[in-house]
């Protein structure tokens, strides 16, 4: 025979199973889901921060980037200028040059001279012209040797005639072929530097001819 509880300890009983079954149920069931909202709102936070920091980051970086170009440019201008003491050296390296890229194109420099310098806005233009005697490979050869170099060098005022003397070569067995080329080449250099044109705008270089042997 089964003993009856009485009223005060059943529903002592029954509360205790409730709260047995209510602590089964939050630590089962409420208890991770609020650890994963907990940690959810800490992943959060954390991505708010981090939001924060890369678009400060991005703020910054576009003043960055616009600086570095500008300091590879002024890299590549000072690349690409004429530098020296004064005009008629800087001339001088032009001449040269093109000396150089005469003869390893079996052509002959003739003469050059060296032409007064001339403002280009910021820039001052610093030219030679020259003479000289070269096959037509030869001298496509020279003229791309000259504008792909550094520092830069362009071409101006180029004209080509056959030569004369073309009969007679052949006469001595020399090559034919031979084009007579006249032409300009000139670069740039910064600034104002010694031997300058003065305040009025007048070159102080006087043009200088050298007679190649």
């Amino acid at each position: 025979m089964t003993p009856k509880l009485s009223p005060v300890l059943g529903k002592t009983l029954a509360v205790g199973i409730l709260a047995a079954l209510l602590g089964i149920v939050y630590l089962a069931v409420i208890g991770p889901l609020i650890g994963d909202r907990d940690a959810d709102r800490a992943s959060i936070e954390r991505l708010d921060n981090a939001l924060v920091r890369y678009r400060h980051v991005a703020q910054e970086l576009a003043p960055l980037q616009a600086k570095l170009a500008s300091l590879r440019q002024d890299a590549q201008a000072q690349t690409s200028l004429l530098h020296g003491a004064n005009e008629t050296l800087m001339a001088a390296q032009i001449q040269n040059r093109l000396k150089e890229l005469v003869a390893s194109a079996q052509g002959e420099l003739n003469s050059s001279q060296i032409l007064p310098a001339q403002a280009d806005g910021h820039l001052r233009r610093i030219a030679v012209r020259g003479e000289l005697s070269i096959t037509l490979e030869g001298a496509q050869r020279v003229f791309r040797d000259i504008e792909q170099g550094e520092p830069l060098l362009f071409l101006d005022n180029v004209d080509l005639r056959s030569d004369e003397g073309s009969r007679r070569r052949r006469q001595r067995g020399a090559p034919t072929g031979i084009l007579q080329v006249r032409l300009d080449v000139y670069g740039f250099t910064q600034g104002t530097v010694a031997g300058t044109a003065d305040k009025a705008g007048a070159p102080s270089a006087r043009p200088m001819v050298a007679r190649m042997p």
